[in-house]
């Protein structure tokens, strides 16, 4: 059984992880966002593995600008499913990382079938992970230990999964490829959410309006606006 994740919520632990991270040439790295639960999303969780351990940084309580530092420096950098993980540390802190592996694109591109990082796991360690938190909210505290828990094994087994599809990228000559793609990913660009006040017009029915209630409909259109924000 792994050992529980290091919680690091204070700039003390940032520099003790930073000083632990600084000679691994691989790091295993997943964020939680709390798109389902707030208007502006915001990063909540950054986990970050080791071979040795894992760690959880709250960037809610700290924030996390030397891991990025470290992160970033051209260390290889372990993601499944990056795609939306690297738009969201690029609007955060512009956050850039030169040598991302995505383990999803990985295998993707050795033709398996199943991706999910569930579905990596269990093939390579018979370990079933649970969903039972899948839709949590990430933003609330305090973070249970359960919830903990739960968010480091989406790090945890990374890199052993990394170096069983690197090798076998290399053995079938399909590395450079690979990595072209994983820069690809890399360089995703955030996309900023514009609000458009004049979006009522889209709505439906909003044309058989009479001058008075497209009126009421632009008020409110940008009243909820305001309001959600």
């Amino acid at each position: 059984h792994h050992s529980p994740p290091t919680l690091v919520a204070d700039a003390a632990g940032v520099r003790e992880l930073v000083a632990r991270l600084r000679d691994e040439p691989v790091v295993a790295f997943d964020t939680e966002s709390n798109s389902f639960h707030a208007y502006r999303e915001r990063i909540c969780l950054l986990q970050v593995s080791s071979r040795a351990q894992d760690w959880i940084v709250d960037p809610l309580a700290v924030h996390p600008g030397p891991l990025g530092e470290v992160l970033c420096d051209g260390r290889v950098t372990v993601l499944h499913g990056a795609d939306y993980d690297v738009r969201c540390l690029r609007r955060e802190w512009g956050w850039r990382l030169p040598r991302l592996f995505d383990t999803m694109a990985a295998a993707r591109r050795l033709g398996r079938t199943a991706l999910g990082l569930a579905a990596l796991v269990e093939r390579q360690f018979g370990v079933k992970l649970s969903k039972s938190f899948q839709r949590a909210d990430w933003g609330r505290r305090p973070l249970g230990a359960e919830l903990l828990d739960y968010a480091a094994l989406d790090t945890h087994y990374l890199l052993a999964i990394h170096d069983a599809l690197a090798a076998e990228l290399d053995a079938k000559g399909l590395a450079e490829e690979a990595r072209r793609e994983f820069d690809r990913i890399a360089a995703a660009e955030p996309r900023e959410r514009v609000f458009d006040p004049e979006g009522w017009r889209r709505l439906k029915g909003a044309r058989e309006l009479d001058p008075a209630g497209r009126q009421v409909l632009r008020a409110l259109w940008i009243a909820r606006e305001e309001r959600a924000r």
